[in-house]
Order: C-alpha cells, then structure tokens, then sequence
C-alpha cells in the first residue's frame, strides 16, 4: 500500500468496491452513504451513525457539538496544519475525524 490518506471526509461515493479509494492507509477519517466497502486499513475512524454533521443533507460535513468524530483521531498523524476551510487542525486533546475540525 502506497496510498495514504488522512482526515478526509468521503460522502456518497460509489465505485465497485472501495468506497473511493482502494488500497490505501486510511487515518482519521469519516465515511458517509457509500455504496461499496470498506477500502484499505482503517485506524480512527468513526462509525458513520455517530458523525452528527451540521447539515449533511446539503453537503455541510462540518462537526456539530457533541459529534464523536470530535478529538476521536490519531493525532500523530497529522501532518497539516490546517483543516480543509484553513482553520486550525488540530483544536482540543486531539484531531477531530473528517476534513474539518470543529472550532469552539
């Protein structure tokens, strides 16, 4: 496995197997309506029942209060600095899961 991917958020992808990505180290990230499953090694990823985004239906992934994806992940990691809006990535005891840490 060359692939490495870390906190990123996958929504509604669809592919014959790998749920986007195939192969790969997956870390601190969030899967949300695949229709395939899973891909490569997962380590601190969140059950997808459990994300609460903000508004998901229209493509807000961002965290609301009291998500589990919240400083759920591995920080060591995290090679950014920054989240995928620019804001701090890493806010609190530790990276949240998914493309975007939530901000106090």
């Amino acid at each position: 496995m060359d692939c490495r991917v870390v906190n990123c958020t996958f929504a509604g992808n669809s592919a014959p197997y790998g749920s986007g990505c195939y192969d790969c180290h997956v870390f601190n990230s969030a899967f949300v309506s695949q229709s395939t499953g899973a891909c490569g090694t997962y380590e601190h990823n969140v059950n997808a029942t459990a994300y609460a985004f903000i508004d998901a239906a229209n493509g807000d992934y961002r965290l609301s209060a009291g998500s589990s994806c919240i400083d759920a992940g591995d920080s060591s990691k995290v090679a950014e600095t920054t989240d995928l809006a620019g804001n701090p990535r890493i806010v609190g005891a530790a990276v949240d899961v998914g493309c975007y840490e939530r901000q106090p």
